[in-house]
């Protein structure tokens, strides 16, 4: 049987041993990380409901067509809030 508690208790002293610049380099790998989940989430919402927006046009092409250009301007707010 492994018991992890003693685990967990070296793992928090190496952590309070580390310098101030090792901590923050950890950290901001974990907030790259997270960044990207986020921006993977907003990306897969963003896909799905735009693929609902185009195929719920019921055959009309004028709406079709006004939903893209909305999508297109969406998109391009989108890109320049990123860079």
């Amino acid at each position: 049987i492994i018991y992890i508690e003693p685990l967990i208790d070296l793992y928090y002293e190496h952590i309070l041993n580390l310098l101030e610049e090792e901590k923050n380099e950890i950290l901001e790998e974990i907030l790259r990380n997270i960044l990207k989940i986020i921006l993977c989430d907003v990306e897969t919402t963003v896909r799905r409901s735009a693929q609902k927006v185009l195929q719920n046009a019921e055959g009309d092409t004028n709406l079709m067509l006004k939903r893209a250009k909305g999508l297109q301007s969406l998109g391009k707010m989108i890109l320049q809030k990123v860079n």
